[in-house]
């Protein structure tokens, strides 16, 4: 089990049915009894999960920040986006869908877009998070358009959590 207390910010991700389940998790409430503040979890909240109820998601979210948490839309760009989703939803970080990177060496309009996604999400307050980064190319040319955090193979392969430890602790 990942020593919580040794990782700041703690990431993990819950994939609950409806957005109010968080502010109900047993889980969260153990954590905190472990010591564990708010703001040291980082909650990916799918933008997919955000859509199906966008009245309700725009009130969770509202909640989760006004406790503390860092509340992350995820994967925004892998199905229908929403322009009022980003407008009614106080996030924040927006973690861009890997789909977005397939043809911004060969499509102008792809990395206007993406450029603009970026733009957007960091005139909103939002931090920005690049999702599927496999190439050095893909890195230098995000990082000119201005993303400055990145996940992706070109990093690391997705790794056990003792070999995480033995890494980085």
């Amino acid at each position: 089990m990942i020593s919580y207390n040794e990782l700041d910010p703690a990431a993990m991700n819950e994939q609950p049915k409806v957005p109010e389940e968080l502010l109900s998790s047993k889980k969260f409430i153990h954590y905190t009894y472990e010591g564990v503040e708010y703001r040291q979890l980082r909650l990916e909240i799918t933008e997919t999960a955000l859509l199906a109820e966008p009245e309700k998601s725009i009130a969770v979210v509202a909640r989760l920040r006004e406790k503390g948490f860092f509340v992350e839309i995820d994967d925004f760009g892998s199905g229908y986006s929403s322009l009022s989703l980003l407008k009614n939803i106080d996030a924040d970080m927006l973690k861009i869908d890997m789909g977005f990177l397939r043809e911004i060496h060969d499509r102008e309009r792809s990395r206007i877009i993406l450029r603009s996604v970026i733009d957007l999400a960091e005139s909103l307050g939002m931090d920005v998070l690049t999702e599927g980064v496999e190439t050095e190319r893909q890195l230098r040319t995000l990082t000119d358009m201005g993303c400055d955090a990145f996940q992706g193979f070109y990093f690391s392969r997705p790794i056990p959590v003792q070999e995480f430890e033995a890494k980085f602790a």
